[in-house]
């Protein structure tokens, strides 16, 4: 849970401008959690296989979320989460989390989401040369924590590029390049 919550609550808004961004869409049917979130710009959609065959539908605030990960130190503690109209109820240890869940329509996320892909690349995430760390690199490497960065597939090599380079190997026929935006939060 702990993971999941870290992975998605870093998508979420912090503009008041449109506050059902500001919390996370859990949604729970045949045995998957779905957690979405989303400010406009980025979006995380993170699925796992639960045990149980309930539905339910809950936009919980981001702030909510990040203390119940604070009072979690392990995945083996008992956790006890109650829903109630529009209010949530969860207990950790001896510690009682009262909140209000976030009112409206959450967007329709499946309509954002490309059903195919023109060009797939796929690249290794262990070993020496993985994507994560060549992110990091680049993002970071001119000490702003936030730049642009170039990734660029030629044969069977993917290189990203902003103030250093960084070249993986990876499968892909064809080339293309693509720029985005890097950032360190």
């Amino acid at each position: 849970f702990k993971d999941l919550v870290e992975k998605s609550t870093i998508d979420c808004s912090t503009d008041d401008s449109r506050p059902i961004l500001k919390g996370c869409l859990f949604e729970i049917n045949r045995g998957e959690l779905t957690i979405v979130a989303l400010d406009g710009f980025r979006m995380s959609v993170i699925k796992k296989q639960i045990k149980g065959t309930g539905e339910f539908n809950a936009i919980i605030p981001s702030r909510t979320l990040n203390e119940i990960n604070r009072l979690i130190e392990s995945e083996e503690e008992d956790k006890k989460v109650c829903l109630q109209q529009n209010n949530l109820y969860v207990k950790v240890n001896n510690t009682i989390i009262y909140s209000r869940l976030i009112e409206g329509e959450f967007v329709k996320y499946s309509h954002i989401l490309p059903t195919n892909f023109e060009n797939i690349v796929t690249v290794n995430k262990h070993g020496n040369d993985h994507i994560a760390g060549g992110l990091w690199c680049n993002c970071n490497a001119d000490g702003s924590g936030g730049t642009q960065v170039r990734a660029y597939t030629a044969g069977t090599g993917l290189s990203l590029s902003s103030s250093g380079q960084f070249s993986l190997s990876s499968t892909y026929a064809g080339g293309t390049k693509v720029t985005f935006n890097g950032s360190n939060r």
